[in-house]
């Protein structure tokens, strides 16, 4: 495991690939982190014991907001805010999970989910209505693929939101 000291305390990364970091960090009291932003990432704090209060950017006219987060609690900061952790007058101690948005079409369905009424054979070939992609399901009138499906039960979502 990696292990890194800043003025604030150290960091242990338990896991790190391409697309997150998850580390313990192990906060001296009264310190705080740099104040700065992440251009993709977003920045999860959980804390396991002890308490943080974290700095934000997020308001009118860039007026900075302060949120404590107490034993048990997250606070989320997404890319683009600036945001700094302190903390009191106790050590604590914090999950950190950094990690890139999440992106609801990097899936490819081959068949939605829904009820199990009985076993169905993928007999049918069709061609999708709105993409042309070649599918196959277990009935002879489905004229759209599930990731075409799904985008639009997505976009009808956060236009309901």
């Amino acid at each position: 495991m990696q292990q890194t000291h800043g003025t604030w305390g150290r960091r242990v990364v338990t896991w790190q690939d391409k697309y997150k970091l998850v580390a313990i960090l192990y906060l001296h009291p009264k310190k705080r982190c740099s104040w700065h932003k992440h251009a993709h990432s977003y920045n999860q704090f959980f804390v396991i014991s002890g308490e943080l209060v974290v700095k934000t950017d997020i308001g009118p006219d860039d007026q900075r907001n302060y949120t404590t987060v107490k034993e048990g609690q997250s606070f989320c900061v997404g890319p683009g805010v600036y945001h700094e952790f302190r903390t009191n007058d106790v050590e604590t101690i914090i999950e950190e999970i950094a990690y890139v948005a999440y992106d609801s079409s990097d899936i490819s369905r081959k068949l939605l989910g829904g009820d199990i009424k009985e076993s169905v054979k993928l007999d049918y070939q069709h061609v999708c209505k709105k993409c042309g992609t070649c599918f196959t399901t277990g009935s002879p009138d489905d004229d759209q693929c599930s990731d075409c499906i799904a985008a639009e039960l997505i976009g009808k979502w956060k236009k309901d939101k």
